[in-house]
């Protein structure tokens, strides 16, 4: 057994996609670089060869909607006397809004949505328009629990914002691909509810949901499936680590 160190050459944003491969084997990331046009950042897909090298970047398409969700709120410190001393920028969520999400799976494919509608577009190593997978869902309104949480989240923002909070949630939350080509489309459930996923096999069939208990975030917990069975690291009430595996009927 033999493995070597591929350095990377290039900001990855701490991106937490993860790294896959094309047909021809080349390593395939995701990076970002800073657009001055418009001063926010923007996606790169990087491919590299076994050294390092990039052989190819593309510039993905930002798609409508992507960052409606999102605010960038600039501060400015001030002395006693009210003369600036400094600036700090930031970025603001809007609680149960609607995200870019993306996923990158086996041979170069990727899965590519915005959460507000169920609408996901699979791309092929070549940046192809693959298959568009489309469903009509049932808005999922937010509890009287959900909606203090997002009220008190925006409040201690203490700064003017272009949104409030919905009164439903995006139809999507989350994207992942197994390790045998399914695409799992995790959906917004009721307050308390098992969180679900529709499963899609290699061919864009419906083929099943999958259900797992709320205090699992699987999809955000660099989660390893294969057939039935997922490995993940999720984070506890004590927010300690550990590693699960479930095994779905």
């Amino acid at each position: 057994t033999s493995a070597k160190n591929v350095p990377l050459l290039q900001f990855t944003g701490g991106s937490r996609l993860p790294i896959t491969f094309d047909p021809s084997g080349a390593l395939i990331d995701e990076s970002i670089w800073f657009d001055q046009s418009n001063t926010s950042f923007r996606p790169l897909r990087v491919r590299r060869s076994l050294t390092g090298a990039v052989l190819r970047i593309d510039t993905l398409i930002i798609p409508a909607g992507a960052f409606a969700g999102v605010h960038k709120v600039t501060k400015v410190q001030k002395d006693a006397a009210g003369k600036q001393i400094g600036m700090s920028q930031g970025y603001m969520w809007q609680p149960y809004g609607p995200q870019w999400l993306r996923a990158y799976g086996p041979g170069g494919l990727r899965a590519d949505a915005v959460g507000s509608r169920y609408e996901v577009h699979i791309y092929g190593p070549e940046g192809q328009l693959v298959r568009t997978l489309k469903r009509v869902v049932t808005p999922i309104l937010l509890s009287a629990r959900e909606k203090r949480l997002g009220d008190s989240t925006l409040n201690a923002s203490k700064t003017d914002l272009p949104f409030g909070v919905p009164a439903a949630k995006p139809p999507i939350v989350g994207l992942l691909w197994s390790q045998d080509g399914n695409l799992w489309v995790e959906r917004s459930t009721e307050d308390g509810r098992s969180r679900e996923a529709d499963v899609y096999d290699a061919n864009g069939r419906f083929i099943a949901i999958a259900e797992w208990p709320r205090i699992l975030d699987l999809l955000s917990g660099y989660p390893a499936i294969r057939g039935r069975v997922v490995h993940a690291v999720v984070t506890d009430a004590s927010d300690l680590e550990r590693i699960v595996r479930l095994q779905f009927r």
